[in-house]
């Protein structure tokens, strides 16, 4: 049984249709959200290690935008490595699950 139907359901079966679009709202809202954080730590992290030489042309990716003072550069690159990242399991779920559960174990 969905969640939110089981959530949002009087004893008469009688749906209210307004609280399940209102936490859905909600969910939209928290997801947004954590993946504007997670490009917000990823960038400072790339920014750091390109600042230290890790990647390759790091000098090249270590380049702050005159304008916005802002690391344009690195903010594109972990966007690009994060839709490819939520693009891969169309390829080959068990790469993504691989690597998710690298990931988990890491953290």
């Amino acid at each position: 049984m969905n969640l939110f139907v089981a959530a949002f359901t009087n004893a008469e079966s009688v749906y209210n249709k307004n609280g399940a679009v209102a936490m859905t709202a909600l969910l939209i809202v928290n997801v947004f959200f954590a993946g504007f954080s997670s490009m917000t730590v990823t960038s400072r992290i790339g920014f750091a290690m390109a600042r230290d030489g890790a990647f390759p042309f790091s000098s090249v990716l270590y380049k702050l935008d005159s304008k916005t003072k802002s690391p344009n550069r690195i903010i594109f690159l972990v966007f690009v490595m994060d839709v490819l990242l939520c693009l891969l399991p169309l390829l080959s779920t068990t790469a993504f699950e691989a690597i998710t559960g690298v990931s988990a174990i890491g953290y």
